[in-house]
């Protein structure tokens, strides 16, 4: 949101050091809609680094809480959430061990 941004931005100024350090990541995206890629073409006018893996809407998501579970543990039926996943967060390990972040 907008105020979240704002908040981030103003800590970095205050602080004169850049921090905290914020990645935006895109979530509930659904490919080749008009709302996900204007949010995708915004998102990229922030000034906030942006993780390239989105995490898109899928029904595994939904139905894990419910079944008391996650999606690491649903199977093939959760597959392609766990790679997608397993993308974020390594994406986000290598952002965070950059030396200009640190």
């Amino acid at each position: 949101s907008d105020s979240a941004i704002q908040v981030i931005k103003q800590a970095q100024i205050v602080r004169e050091t850049g921090k905290p350090v914020a990645l935006f990541l895109a979530n509930r995206v659904q490919t080749r809609t008009r709302l996900s890629t204007e949010l995708l073409t915004t998102a990229q006018k922030i000034g906030i680094p942006m993780v390239k893996t989105a995490i898109h809407m899928r029904q595994v998501y939904a139905d894990a809480p419910g079944q008391d579970t996650t999606v690491f543990a649903m199977g093939t039926r959760g597959k392609d959430a766990v790679e997608e996943l397993n993308r974020v967060f390594q994406e986000v390990i290598e952002y965070g061990n950059a030396e200009d972040i640190r």
